[in-house]
């Protein structure tokens, strides 16, 4: 099954509590995309969109994260498509965009004859065809690892679960 998923992570040290704000926040907001929110782990809040997934993303998700990085600090925007194998994430800080990570940006691994890793790195434009790579680390684990939280399988498993 596909899954396609567009929204923000926002790092809280007490997410509960943030919840019930968060929640007031998005109610008041008039955006043209359904969004909803919940706690990804003890760290992270998620707020992510609902509406039709055949359409495509949107601006509004860049907008929301200038907005609640300047009053949490820190807000990391992601885009996944399991269809095109597209990811993304984009880090703000303090209402500022700061850096963003898309499939160019993954690591990948080589992979010997025995099928053991080489040890050796490869970034998107090295990759050659025929040749196998293990990715290492993807667009959205570089932008978790920006954010200082937030895990990929559990990202992933919130994702799958959505669709």
């Amino acid at each position: 099954m596909s899954a396609v998923f567009e929204g923000l992570l926002l790092r809280f040290d007490g997410v509960d509590e943030a919840c019930f704000q968060i929640g007031s926040y998005l109610k008041s907001k008039k955006v043209p995309i359904s969004l909803d929110y919940r706690n990804l782990d003890d760290d992270v809040f998620v707020i992510f969109r609902t509406d039709d997934r055949n359409a495509p993303f949107s601006e509004d998700v860049e907008k929301l994260a200038v907005e609640l990085s300047a009053a949490v600090n820190k807000a990391l925007v992601v885009r996944y498509d399991s269809r095109t194998g597209y990811r993304s994430s984009s880090y703000f800080e303090g209402g500022v965009p700061i850096i963003g990570f898309d499939n160019e940006d993954e690591i990948y691994l080589g992979v010997n004859e025995d099928g053991t890793l080489s040890g050796e790195q490869f970034t998107y434009d090295q990759v050659i065809g025929g040749v196998d790579y293990e990715m290492s680390q993807n667009a959205i684990q570089s932008g978790l690892e920006k954010l200082g939280a937030g895990n990929w399988d559990k990202l992933l498993e919130f994702i799958d679960n959505q669709s």
